[in-house]
């Protein structure tokens, strides 16, 4: 600390000197540090010791990258007036840089997104109460939806929107919600659930990937090959692949997707509503690159950048697919489906009986998709959402 105060004076004595120009001091300290420092200083109008332990703290954080948390620190720890007083343009910059959307997230109807300062957020006033609660100050990293269930993995914590789990710091990479139950990977590949459990809770180990159905759980392991647990029933189980070889997972309500890493794919569980039906076979090594579920229906990226569709047709899942190429990635809601294009479009597609295609953004600059029951929403590249859709 003694270091850092007397780094402090050193600053506070350049930040004094009128004969130094800005471009002089930055020179001899990174751009942003002194950008927000400069601004400290001339709000405060720091001169006592206490000040420049503060200086310290700040200069702690820039100096190991924590860049949020100086930002943070800046608009909610301090003096309100005081960060009123900034530039306008100081102002605009924190939260333009807080507010930043990192990861975007549909539930059963409800739409949410994870924010650079790690909060959560939901975009409609009666979701409130489904937001996982803020433990600790800690910032959420990722976050995952399922039905009516959210959960937000910390870097020391799962929180559910009615339920609190803690964990040991860091401890968990990856996190996936079913209907009423939540499963996460530790950072050694152990998985741990919670929720309903039903049949085979066992533990499983070197996990790289989880996914979730209803109520039944796929996992990518390590090697490649694929484990089950907690359906409901032995048809979501049947017909699971048991070489090895893949490397990435989705779900459905009740059947499963696993893209392998020649290219093909395979779908098994429960083809009670046609949802294995019409699987593509694949022509060439690396044919697929993407996958993702519905409820009774799937869609594959291929590496041409078209996109399948196949299943459950009853809703009109596959009403108006996109016949062109180009697509970076997709998303599936319950019977409909949405395309992000390498130009940064949006195309949707299937079931619109509850209004789900109705004002599909006709724009450009979207950076990434996500779909909900009967909605979908695209995150764009200056931090913006849109949202649309029925119910």
């Amino acid at each position: 600390m003694e270091d850092l105060i007397k780094d402090s004076k050193y600053i506070q004595n350049l930040l004094e000197n009128d004969s130094l120009n800005d471009e002089e001091i930055i020179k001899q300290f990174p751009t942003i540090n002194f950008y927000l420092l400069k601004a400290y200083y001339n709000g405060k109008q720091m001169k006592s010791d206490d000040n420049l332990l503060k200086i310290a703290e700040y200069m702690n954080y820039l100096n190991c990258g924590r860049l949020e948390e100086v930002l943070i620190k800046i608009k909610h720890k301090h003096n309100f007036k005081w960060y009123q007083s900034l530039n306008e343009d100081l102002i605009k910059e924190i939260e333009i840089e807080l507010n930043k959307i990192t990861q975007i997230a549909c539930t059963y109807n409800y739409s949410v997104a994870l924010r650079k300062d790690g909060s959560i957020i939901s975009f409609c006033e009666d979701e409130i109460d489904i937001l996982p609660p803020k433990i600790n100050d800690k910032k959420y990293i990722k976050i995952a939806c399922y039905g009516h269930y959210l959960a937000g993995l910390s870097s020391d914590c799962v929180a559910m929107y009615d339920d609190k789990i803690d964990f040991k710091d860091g401890e968990y990479t990856t996190i996936a919600c079913g209907y009423d139950h939540v499963a996460a990977i530790r950072k050694d590949g152990t998985l741990v659930t919670w929720g309903k459990p039903r049949k085979n809770s066992i533990t499983h180990v070197d996990c790289i990937d989880v996914k979730c159905g209803y109520s039944h759980t796929v996992v990518l392991k390590k090697d490649g090959t694929i484990a089950m647990y907690n359906e409901m029933s032995g048809d979501q189980r049947e017909g699971m692949p048991t070489n090895g070889g893949y490397k990435e997972i989705a779900c459905g309500s009740y059947h499963s997707v696993a893209l392998h890493n020649d290219g093909s794919i395979v779908t098994w569980g429960s083809n009670d509503e046609y949802q294995l039906e019409n699987c593509p076979s694949s022509t060439k090594i690396g044919e697929y690159i993407a996958i993702a579920c519905g409820d009774y229906h799937s869609v594959a990226l291929r590496s041409d950048g078209s996109v399948v569709t196949w299943g459950d047709t009853g809703w009109d899942q596959e009403y108006d697919s996109p016949t062109g190429n180009g697509y970076i990635a997709i998303a599936c809601g319950q019977h409909h489906s949405v395309a992000l294009h390498s130009n940064g479009s949006v195309t949707i597609w299937g079931s619109n009986d509850y209004d789900q295609r109705d004002n599909c953004p006709k724009d450009n600059g979207y950076i990434a998709i996500a779909c909900g029951c009967y909605h979908s929403m695209a995150l764009k590249n200056d931090g913006t959402v849109t949202i649309w859709g029925g119910y």
